[in-house]
């Protein structure tokens, strides 16, 4: 809950905006926003970060 309110987030991992994902994730946050939560939908392929550093290190560690 988010200021005494619910929140639903939702997360489009799939690089196809629009498509069948997206607007399944757009249905299902618009039945949210119809009890009253407030919503967030974040497309991952949106977001630009990188893996940790070391992970590289590790692998050739094995």
């Amino acid at each position: 809950m988010v200021n005494g309110k619910t929140f639903a987030m939702f997360f489009n991992a799939s690089p196809r905006k629009n498509w069948n994902t997206h607007k399944m994730l757009e249905a299902a946050r618009a039945g949210a926003e119809e009890t009253g939560a407030e919503t967030e939908l974040v497309n991952l392929y949106d977001i630009k970060f990188a893996g940790c550093p070391s992970f590289g290190k590790a692998i050739h560690m094995i």
